[in-house]
């Protein structure tokens, strides 16, 4: 690649997003990686910008889940660590109008500008495990007899949506990853997966 194409891609790697919708997809996300330091590409959000889409993903190996939000510009796939994305929230926290946050990157360097401030945050040297192809076909649902579930991660799925909704479990085998089907959201389009218990399957 020559050098004109490389400043080409710096050029074009940044992407724009309304700050109450990114403070909501990294907080929902942020509760499903893992919270061990030693697993670094996982105790971390991938955040994607493709096609006006900023898409987000994040697992402890026991839940899945993926967001996306309409986005301006293109970022290619970036690991950043969970502690940073808390940094990025609470930098965005107080967030009540339409106003856009900035993410740039250049090399494994991001830089999050809001506000005329700016964060700076060295990216996970590892890539997020491909997961896509996680989900299954729920157009023909399995019935089960019975499955266990850890209500502790379940519990999560109600601070992204909130006391008065609920969601809709799809199974589609036993022992298999549990569709979690989240209510419509106006802001972020969310697909989710969760891992049923060892025990009785």
């Amino acid at each position: 690649m020559n050098d004109t194409m490389q400043e080409s891609k710096k050029a074009t790697d940044t992407i724009s997003v309304k700050a109450t919708v990114l403070r909501e997809v990294l907080e929902g996300a942020g509760l499903h990686a893992s919270k061990d330091s030693t697993l670094p590409t996982l105790n971390a959000v991938s955040i994607e910008g493709v096609e006006g889409k900023l898409i987000v993903r994040a697992t402890d190996r026991y839940r899945l889940i993926k967001g996306e939000v309409v986005g301006e510009g293109d970022l290619s796939s970036s690991l950043i660590p969970l502690a940073d994305i808390k940094r990025v929230i609470t930098l965005i926290k107080e967030e009540k109008w339409e106003r856009e946050v900035q993410l740039s990157r250049v090399g494994d360097l991001l830089s999050v500008t809001y506000n005329s401030n700016t964060l700076t945050i060295l990216l996970c040297s590892g890539t997020f495990p491909p997961s896509d192809h996680l989900f299954p076909d729920i157009s023909t649902p399995s019935p089960i007899g019975e499955v266990m579930l850890n209500p502790a991660l379940l519990a999560d799925y109600g601070k992204i949506i909130g006391k008065k909704s609920g969601i809709k479990l799809i199974f589609t085998g036993i022992g298999k990853a549990i569709t979690v089907e989240l209510p419509e959201n106006k802001n972020i389009k969310w697909s989710a997966l969760l891992m049923p218990m060892r025990g009785i399957n």
